[in-house]
């Protein structure tokens, strides 16, 4: 956009919403403001706007008063009167017709202003609910994965840049392991917390807010959710029997985790027990904004209404180009978290070679796959239980296992596997095709299925090969230490992928076909998912 043309747009607009009652006033900050009014039956409501000058994101609508007919909150408007009229995630900006979508905007924000006039968009109140509780100077980390666990506790984490930060734990190592990664020292706070579960998802309340003190809480609990707000008042009374001077309540809804710390005014008097409930209820509560950082909340956003890996005792073979971003992927699926464990195993290390198409990076070169992977982790997702083991499969023994998983590509490996690990729930494999033209999977649970050495011997006959048409064989390098197959990283992110909807498959019980492949270049015809069957008299399956 020219400047001529950028100022010819901003003309037309500034012309277009003065048929609107919208005035410009000037411009600031790469913003232009207007002063103008939003209508709703009879009535005009007073508002600012702002408006991008490269007209590339949604405008800014205030208005200068909050209308007296509302509460003491109202869905889709600020305390400070600041309008959500529309979500930037539900529209496309078109930043080559500013006037129209302006316009748009406008009147949506005025059919929104209406509906918060009408009240027919208060219970919008539930799912807003964080945009009233608490404030980003008061923010809380929950990393509890047993809310009626009795033992939770509050961190305090610190750092020289930033503002402290709140932990809520029932697990003191794993939160600072968490902590660690977020660069915070953490030490734990003598303040007792008390925990609830309630049915009822919280709504702020449209006769008093926000909450202050521990007096407004009860009330408005109560008037929420009266059993639970009865128990809340009882745990209370002990604590301030116990001579504490404050407390932290934290509540777990169906729909958001909530909590706040009340310190008690006459804490000094406290340990003399001359102090009644009713005489605190003017102690400050403050509220705090919470993020939920436990592993299940993360994988379960990850992979929605879908069975997780957690739990389950899996063990992935080869950490190799395959095998990294499989690991990557699982960890990310739920893979060492609800008491199961990913073991990773490999006797390699990363090299310059590698470094093309593997998710670890230069300062792994020289070192074992495996154990970077695991360091990988220990840095980036610290609540997952994963373990390396820096050894030849052939040595190990992963018999516990509820899945072995073969990423190395080595059809060879998968003869040894076979008839070693048939005691292993499932056995899955992953490995691309040719020069990267394609990549397979393959998942045996049961006797009666094809194993790696059945496929070898059906592709020999000419059955179940990947594509209609044949594949040629190309090699890269020097020497037989130096040759490989090339192919882009992006083929093995994709047999990474095809692994892991076959294991989500597996745990979540999904009767699919055994062998799968999907194509990764044009100009070859996939062959159909198929569930070969074992070969009568196959050594591998029979030994």
């Amino acid at each position: 956009m020219t400047k001529m043309t950028a100022t010819n747009k901003i003309s037309e607009v500034v012309e277009a919403l003065s048929h609107y009652e919208f005035r410009y006033e000037s411009t600031s900050d790469g913003f232009l403001e207007f002063q103008g009014v939003l209508r709703h039956e009879e009535c005009a409501y007073d508002c600012e706007m702002y408006i991008a000058k490269d007209f590339a994101s949604l405008p800014l609508i205030r208005l200068k008063a909050i209308p007296g007919i509302l509460g003491a909150v109202a869905p889709h408007l600020s305390a400070m009167g600041w309008l959500c009229y529309l979500s930037r995630s539900s529209t496309v900006i078109n930043i080559f017709d500013p006037v129209g979508q302006t316009i748009a905007f406008v009147k949506r924000a005025e059919y929104v202003l209406g509906q918060i006039l009408d009240g027919s968009v208060v219970d919008d109140l539930a799912d807003e609910f964080f945009a009233y509780w608490g404030s980003s100077s008061n923010s809380c980390f929950f990393d509890v994965d047993d809310f009626e666990s009795k033992s939770l506790h509050l961190l305090w984490g610190f750092e020289k840049s930033e503002s402290n930060q709140a932990f809520l734990s029932n697990d003191l190592v794993r939160t600072k392991m968490k902590a660690a990664a977020l660069g915070r020292n953490i030490f734990q706070n003598r303040i007792p917390v008390l925990a609830f579960v309630s049915p009822i998802p919280p709504q702020a309340s449209l006769v008093h807010w926000p909450i202050s003190n521990l007096g407004e809480f009860l009330s408005w609990q109560r008037h929420l959710d009266g059993p639970t707000s009865y128990r809340i008042e009882a745990a209370i009374k002990n604590t301030v029997r116990c001579g504490a001077p404050g407390v932290v309540v934290a509540i777990k809804s169906p729909r958001f985790i909530y909590s706040l710390v009340i310190l008690f005014t006459k804490s000094g008097k406290l340990k003399e027990k001359k102090v009644s409930l009713d005489e605190l209820r003017e102690s400050i509560a403050m509220p705090y904004f919470g993020s939920r950082i436990d592993d299940k909340f993360i994988v379960e956003r990850n992979v929605p209404s879908m069975k997780t890996l957690a739990e389950k005792r899996i063990a992935l073979v080869g950490c190799g180009t395959i095998g990294g971003y499989l690991a990557d992927l699982l960890v990310r699926a739920g893979a060492g978290s609800g008491g199961g464990e990913l073991v990773l195993i490999d006797n390699d290390i990363l090299t310059t070679g590698n470094l093309g198409r593997h998710i670890l990076g230069f300062s792994d070169v020289g070192k074992n796959k495996a154990r970077g992977m695991a360091r990988k982790f220990l840095r980036d997702t610290p609540g997952a239980n994963v373990k390396s083991i820096q050894l030849d499969a052939k040595e190990v023994n992963l018999t516990k296992m509820d899945l072995v998983i073969d990423a190395t590509g080595e059809e060879s490996l998968g003869y040894i596997l076979e008839p070693k690990y048939r005691a292993a729930q499932a056995r899955l494999s992953a490995w691309i095709e040719g020069p990267g033209i394609a990549v397979r999977g393959h998942l045996k649970t049961e006797r009666g299925q094809a194993c790696g050495y059945c496929l070898a011997n059906y592709a020999q006959e000419g059955q179940y090969h990947a594509t209609v048409e044949p594949m040629p064989k190309i090699y890269a390098g020097q020497g037989c230490e130096q040759e490989y197959v090339p192919f882009p990283a992006t083929v093995s992110i994709q047999a990474a992928c095809l692994a892991l909807d076959m294991a989500l498959d597996w745990a979540a019980g999904n009767q699919t076909s055994t062998l799968r492949t999907r194509v990764v270049v044009p100009g070859y015809t996939c062959q159909p998912d198929s569930s070969p069957p074992s070969i009568e008299g196959c050594p591998a399956c029979d030994s």
